[in-house]
């Protein structure tokens, strides 16, 4: 588990083993894998402030060290769109282009379609291409209707491809995404980091993801799970449309 987190690469086995991330509708976690580079980056950009280089030379450092990670991480389909999109918005900082997010995301699948376009019938891209964009176009509204959003971005894609969802989706991801984000994920990086130096640090981080885990496969198992059926692709891409119009609509009504 320590290691799919990190490098954003999930096996059969990790679907075995966490059958309420599946049930409870926490995929997206696992697939913005944005994340992933987010914190690598993050940890990189802080090591590059105390050396005295160039912000060309602290750019090509990144491109080269992102490059690196991609291919240590074994390329996976999905973590091809955040390690792009990371190049590209290293390279309109450094160039000034003056590309907005949403440019960099439609270069990048532009990039995705022609390099590897049977990726997207995969799950895992269609929610991080899905939710990316719906990071996107909902940045202003409150944590809890932007968690509302991404719920019901996933809920098209997952009956598309698991044809069922859990009445407690919602209220579990309101709870369980900042803890992922600020407790989760950085306990990953000091038991890989930690086990390498002192292995027996590793038992309290496996515990305390064990733990985790076996949570959310309890709380999959209460009363609320809804077996849909696959629906059909129509189907789909109108939810999805209907969601990015409601809240392209919300923001307009607030800005105004």
């Amino acid at each position: 588990m320590r290691w799919g987190l990190l490098a954003a690469v999930a096996k059969q086995i990790f679907f075995d083993e966490m059958t309420g991330v599946k049930k409870l509708g926490l995929l997206h976690v696992f697939s913005i894998s944005g994340m992933h580079v987010y914190y690598f980056l993050a940890i990189l950009n802080q090591f590059l402030a105390w050396l005295p280089l160039s912000k060309y030379g602290k750019a090509g450092i990144e491109l080269v060290c992102i490059a690196a990670y991609f291919i240590f991480s074994g390329g996976s389909p999905g973590l091809f769109r955040a390690v792009v999109m990371a190049v590209i918005a290293i390279s309109n900082r450094l160039l000034q282009i003056r590309l907005s997010r949403l440019d960099i995301w439609s270069l990048c699948l532009m990039i995705n379609l022609f390099l590897m376009p049977e990726a997207m019938f995969l799950m895992g891209v269609q929610l991080s291409y899905g939710l990316s964009l719906g990071l996107i176009v909902s940045d202003g509204l409150s944590y809890v209707k932007q968690t509302v959003l991404l719920n019901l971005l996933t809920l098209p894609i997952l009956l598309y491809h698991v044809y069922e969802w859990h009445l407690l989706s919602v209220a579990v991801n309101i709870i369980v995404l900042p803890l992922f984000g600020k407790v989760i994920f950085p306990l990953v990086i000091f038991g890989v980091i930690a086990g390498k130096v002192l292995p027996m640090m590793v038992l309290p981080v496996e515990f305390g993801l064990k733990a985790f885990n076996d949570g959310l496969n309890w709380i999959s198992t209460l009363p609320g799970l809804i077996t849909f059926g696959k629906p059909s692709l129509v189907i789909v891409i109108a939810m999805l449309l209907l969601t990015f119009c409601l809240v392209l609509k919300k923001k307009l009504i607030i800005n105004d």
